[in-house]
Parts: structure tokens; sequence; C-alpha cells
């Protein structure tokens, strides 16, 4: 792909396809998802139909990669996060709160 890239004229470049493409391509190598996801949903002409055939891949591994980065918090940091004096009554496993840890 890098190699197809590089062999791209300059006026193959100014299309705004294939601009979009390499705008694309680039989000996805980078893991980039928000900048994928807003890129797919402004695709150019018919392209967004090319992108249906691995939106559905994609989607999958942005969410795989969202539900890595939220943990599970202990009963104790939940009272203190939410002000609670205790549950009276009711089982700590109950409660889950989820907190962002950013991975890079």
């Amino acid at each position: 792909m890098t190699s197809a890239l590089a062999e791209l004229t300059k006026e193959e470049k100014a299309d705004e396809c294939v601009q979009f493409a390499m705008k694309l391509r680039d989000a996805w190598s980078l893991q980039n998802y928000h900048r994928f996801f807003l890129l797919y949903h402004t695709a150019p002409k018919m392209s967004g139909y090319l992108i249906d055939w691995f939106i559905n891949r994609e989607r999958k591994a942005a969410l795989r990669i969202i539900v890595k980065s939220y943990v599970p918090q202990t009963r104790g940091r939940i009272n203190n996060f939410l002000f609670w004096d205790g549950f009276t009554g009711l089982r700590g496993s109950q409660f889950v709160h989820c907190t962002f840890r950013w991975s890079i």
C-alpha cells in the first residue's frame, strides 16, 4: 500500500477520492478511530460503500479498545467518589463504577 501511494503522480494525489483514501489509511494505521469514523461519515462520492465492506471489523476493534480502557473500581472508591456513607443491606459486588484509563 505504501509503495502504491508513493508512485502516485501529483495529479492523482490531487483527486478528492485519493486524498480521502490517504487520510482514511492514515487514521486506520494509527488506530485513530475517532478520525476514522468521522472520515467514514463524510466519505466523498460512493467511497462509503467500499468502506461498508470492512466497517464492522473496525467497529469491533474500536469497541475492544474502549472496553479494555475501562477498569472496575473497588467498593471503597465508589463510596468516596459518590460521597456515600455505605451500602446498608446491599452487596458491594452489585456496584461497579468504571473510569477511563489512558492506554498511551
